[in-house]
This record gives C-alpha cells, structure tokens and sequence, in this order.
C-alpha cells in the first residue's frame, strides 16, 4: 500500500488539536506521525512493519502513546464526526477469532456465554 499522506487543508483542521510538546529536544514533525497513525490504523500492521517513508516506529508508537493518553483522538473524533450524530456508541473495527485449543475451562462448565 502506497503511504498515506495528508493534505495541507486537512492537516491545519487536525494541528489546533494536537497536544503541544512541554520540553526536551525537538521532535519529529506532528504530520509525519500522525499520517504514519493512520497508516497502521489503516493497514492493521505492526508497528514494526512501517514503511521506510514515515518516522521510527519507536517515536511514532510513543507519539501514539502520549496522544492517546491526552484525549487527542477522541477530540479529533468529536471535531470530525457529523453534526447529526450526537451521542451514540461506534464500533470502528473488530476481529473475533477462536483460541486455538477453545476457552479455558469448557470441559469443566467454568466457562458462560452472556
């Protein structure tokens, strides 16, 4: 898949909302980030797996780490979202797979199914 990379009018809708640095040495560019992001959301690659295009995965993947921690995404989301939807609950992906060897448990009734 071919790198994903932002416009300039979406990116200056997206950099109100980004949490600002506090201190320590400069950082790799916010964009260049953030479109790496999106690009595992995306694609459901590992973050060993970016390509050579985007930022370390170790700064990305922390970048993700402080971002989510700060409420950035879910503020992104609120901003985004269409003016119609007001509160309702959004599944945005999901993977259900069998364990290999089945739930613990089942022989012996532990296991519930709700």
């Amino acid at each position: 898949m071919a790198l994903l990379r932002l416009s300039g009018e979406e990116w200056e809708k997206i950099e109100p909302l980004v949490p600002k640095q506090k201190r320590g040495r400069p950082r790799t560019r916010n964009k260049e980030c953030f479109e790496a992001i999106l690009y595992v959301l995306k694609t459901g690659c590992q973050w060993e797996l970016l390509p050579d295009g985007y930022p370390p995965k170790s700064t990305v993947n922390k970048r993700f780490l402080v971002w989510h921690k700060a409420g950035f995404f879910r503020k992104l989301f609120v901003k985004t979202r269409s003016p119609k939807v007001k509160n309702a609950l959004y599944h945005l992906d999901s993977t259900v797979r069998v364990a290999k060897r089945g739930p613990v448990g089942i022989e012996s009734g532990q296991v519930q199914v709700h």
